[in-house]
């Protein structure tokens, strides 16, 4: 991790932030004695947070008074809506021993996690057949092809099952993870068993963080969307290039599919690489 986030990292791992004290050769002890914090932890005071929010600018009456404002911004867009969600963790699928299974989620299960999960792969094909348009399938698991042993809440599950969107697979999967990607379409035909899942926040989730999510005006500096990027940007081993001078960088996003294109992309690519000022890439990105 960026060593930016060594602080809050040892914040919430006190049992490695100890390891670290004891240990004559580790070389973050000096990022030990801080107490910075995120934001989403329960005790964490506003002036030890990472970075809060700059909210100078006018609501444009979509509050009555800045403290509105700002906390409007802080519980949609940066670390307050991921208290909000860690608040919301109810428990499913409750094991009575240790080696049972268990399902923990927030509300309309946007985020799950769970624990010793069974799925079968075997009853309905994922891929024999199929075309594009189908990985926004629903009927890959159905009745009795999911679950594991535990003290099940079915009217409780059933009740949160409002809000639906397609979970889409994402490249930055390696700045999460160490572990080796498995498709779903590995798995076809089989039975499997899963020690740890985790469901996340879904990519378009209703009031969820993408690019076209109404947020709170007047204001800007999420330190949740600053940490994620520093986060992507050093697992990623992205380099930083530049800065240019007298120059401005542009990054052309082509989607390259069968429907979502720039129809006069080359002209438009060719206009701006004439402008001496700019400084102009072409990027495909797709699944």
């Amino acid at each position: 991790m960026p060593e930016s986030h060594i602080p809050f990292f040892f914040k919430n791992n006190p049992d490695f932030k100890k390891m670290c004290q004891d240990d004559v050769q580790c070389p973050f002890k000096k990022l030990t004695d801080t107490d910075q914090c995120w934001g989403y932890e329960t005790a964490c005071e506003r002036a030890k947070r990472y970075a809060n929010p700059d909210c100078t600018g006018d609501s444009k009456r979509w509050t009555k008074s800045k403290e509105d404002q700002e906390y409007k911004f802080w519980s949609t867009a940066d670390f307050g809506m991921i208290a909000e969600r860690r608040a919301e963790l109810k428990t499913y699928c409750r094991p009575d021993l240790k080696e049972d299974s268990s399902l923990q989620c927030v509300n309309y299960m946007r985020y799950c996690k769970a624990t010793n999960l069974f799925l079968d792969f075997s009853s309905n094909p994922i891929t024999e057949g199929r075309d594009e348009r189908d990985r926004y399938r629903e009927d890959v698991l159905g009745p009795g092809l999911i679950g594991g042993h535990c003290r099940l809440d079915v009217a409780g599950l059933k009740a949160q099952g409002e809000h639906k969107s397609p979970l889409q697979s994402c490249v930055t999967w390696k700045a999460f993870t160490d572990h080796t990607i498995i498709p779903l379409k590995n798995l076809d035909g089989k039975r499997v068993c899963i020690k740890d899942a985790v469901f996340s926040l879904l990519p378009r989730m209703r009031y969820g963080l993408y690019y076209n999510m109404p947020l709170m005006p007047g204001c800007y500096g999420s330190s949740f969307i600053k940490a994620f990027s520093e986060h992507i940007l050093h697992r990623l081993n992205v380099p930083q290039t530049g800065p240019h001078h007298n120059k401005i960088r542009v990054t052309v996003l082509a989607r390259d599919t069968l429907y979502r294109n720039i129809l006069n992309q080359e002209e438009l690519v060719k206009a701006m690489k004439s402008d001496g000022e700019l400084d102009v890439s072409l990027v495909k990105y797709n699944r």
